[in-house]
């Protein structure tokens, strides 16, 4: 279950720019791509690293001008982000997002191949993964927020820099 999150020409800003000219709007795309690709490395950087899966799969996309996505496609970002059973913990504005994943993991047996086989990377000993696989899957995991915590950052700079762009005489 791909996460993503859209980072938009802004309604305001898009007003001011209708007439405005082609190299003001091409400025303003810039920051929007520049937004993607700060909120990308952020959220890269601040992704578990077991194997990288996750961090790798983490990508702006241009969808038009003005438009770009930053996608975190592997399909257990929203759980890593927000946790899993007992210990999930969505921040406000994001539970109806978040609501889309849950109960929509995997089988039992593929988790535990999952938590077995993580097990054995970082070391714990063959007698008690059965005992860590079964706090797992009864109390979940904590959350290990990387991708949605980056968006105040982003969105802070993004709306300096465009607003000074606007503010700039041409």
């Amino acid at each position: 279950m791909p996460s993503k999150v859209d980072l938009k020409g802004f309604k305001e800003f898009q007003a001011k720019l209708k007439d405005a000219p082609k190299k003001l709007f091409s400025e303003v795309d810039g920051e929007v791509e520049d937004a993607a690709n700060t909120w990308t490395g952020f959220a890269k950087r601040d992704a578990p690293k077991d194997m990288g899966f996750l961090a790798r799969g983490i990508e702006p996309k241009k969808v038009k001008e003005m438009h770009y996505e930053v996608d975190s496609n592997a399909e257990y970002s929203a759980y890593v982000e927000w946790g899993t059973g007992t210990k999930v913990s969505v921040p406000s504005g994001l539970q109806s997002y978040a609501s889309q994943f849950k109960g929509k993991g995997g089988s039992a047996e593929d988790a535990k191949k999952m938590i077995y086989a993580w097990m054995e990377r970082v070391g714990i000993p063959k007698e008690k993964q059965w005992a860590v696989f079964i706090s797992i899957m009864t109390n979940g995991t904590k959350p290990h927020p990387f991708f949605f915590i980056q968006r105040p950052i982003v969105e802070k700079e993004l709306f300096k820099n465009v607003e000074n762009i606007l503010n700039t005489p041409i």
